[in-house]
């Protein structure tokens, strides 16, 4: 799988360096709807939007699972062989039950706060934060079976484990990057609303 990313990053980044002097070349050509982005106008562009065109909800949320995956795995949750899985189970299940019992009546209910003004759960602030409750639970349930079982022993021991699971996941975090830059400069040069 490492091996896979790194091959896509190094293709993207390839990819995204020949639109670039497809760019140039195409704008020399004076095809009509071109920019290139090797023109004084291109270069402030790029320069000024680079950051901007990073900032996405798909990174967050790439960030948010790999967390959740670094607290999944640290856990052991997934994994048998600890002597009080049993208990570790029923605490998972019971703040599992709690989170679900929270987001229900945040949601189920005439009015409630989570709805959209219609009263739909499309398009409401519960779909807008839907992944992150959703990651929240699975991480609030993995530290209490952690906890339960000992596998998470101290708050540090929390951290770590969602520190490593953003390592672990640094070379999706690379391909979105340059994805998006490719993508932000293909709008760009093509002129569609970039």
């Amino acid at each position: 799988m490492k091996r896979l990313l790194n091959n896509l990053t190094v293709a993207l980044a390839l990819l995204w360096c020949l639109l670039v002097l497809l760019s140039w070349l195409l704008s020399a050509m004076m095809v009509d709807g071109v920019r290139s982005m090797l023109s004084s106008e291109g270069i402030r562009w790029f320069l000024g939007h680079a950051v901007y065109g990073l900032c996405h909800p798909l990174l967050v949320w790439l960030l948010m699972f790999a967390m959740t995956w670094g607290c999944v795995a640290k856990s052991r949750l997934l994994t048998g062989g600890v002597v009080r899985r049993g208990a570790g189970l029923r605490v998972a299940a019971l703040l599992l039950a709690l989170c679900v019992a929270v987001v229900a009546l945040l949601t189920a209910l005439p009015h409630a706060v989570l709805l959209s003004a219609t009263g739909t759960l499309w398009n409401s602030p519960f779909s807008h934060a839907f992944v992150p409750l959703l990651c929240f639970t699975v991480v609030l349930c993995c530290v209490g079976y952690g906890l339960a079982v000992r596998s998470f022993t101290s708050v540090a021991d929390i951290i770590s484990s969602l520190a490593e699971g953003i390592a672990k996941a640094a070379p999706l975090i690379l391909v979105y990057m340059i994805a998006m830059l490719f993508y932000g400069s293909f709008c760009y040069i093509f002129t569609f609303n970039a």
